[in-house]
């Protein structure tokens, strides 16, 4: 159960999960999390914490990893999620701020068995509507990606772990003014 200043409560059933919650720009909020059969879910609520729309994830590649959602500078929003698909890979999912599924579209590693975990997404700097997203996995380098708000990568940078062989990945990324940290 959730409870916002005593007087509003959504509850989940007894296996289902809430992941994040962030703030709406327009007001109110906007969750992410699974429901009872671990299907990503996304809620969009007003202030008052009733909800207005929810969208459900149907991928059956798609594990419980990696829930994220972040506001665009547009007002959409971007939805990100693991999968298993290609022994792992990222899926991102752009919704209108009226909750209509624009596009979505899978990064991976490249090539075939090259894992790729994505645990972070924020928003693209300045008025650039667009998002970058931070990897890692055995296989691969800790990676930075910008894509466009098509969903088009527009760069990458690799960072390698320089100590030893060894595993890094990115967990975090903030805009810092028009850059990122």
């Amino acid at each position: 159960t959730f409870v916002h200043g005593q007087t509003s409560y959504m509850s989940l059933h007894t296996s289902g999960r809430f992941d994040q919650i962030i703030a709406v720009s327009g007001g109110g909020y906007l969750t992410s999390g699974f429901d009872s059969n671990y299907a990503h879910q996304y809620i969009r609520w007003d202030a008052g914490f009733n909800p207005v729309w929810k969208i459900k994830l149907s991928d059956s590649t798609l594990t419980p990893f990696s829930n994220l959602v972040i506001e665009a500078n547009d007002g959409s929003f971007y939805l990100g999620a693991s999968s298993s698909q290609n022994t792992g890979s990222f899926v991102v999912t752009k919704v209108s701020a009226s909750g209509s599924v624009l596009w979505q579209k899978r990064y991976t590693g490249g090539a075939v068995n090259y894992s790729l975990y994505a645990p972070c997404l924020t928003k693209a700097a300045g008025n650039d509507n667009g998002f970058v997203f931070g990897t890692g996995a055995c296989s691969l380098h800790n990676v930075v990606v910008k894509c466009d708000g098509s969903g088009n990568i527009v760069w990458q940078k690799s960072y390698t772990y320089p100590l030893a062989i060894g595993v890094i990945t990115c967990m975090s990324l903030i805009t810092v003014n028009d850059g990122y940290m």
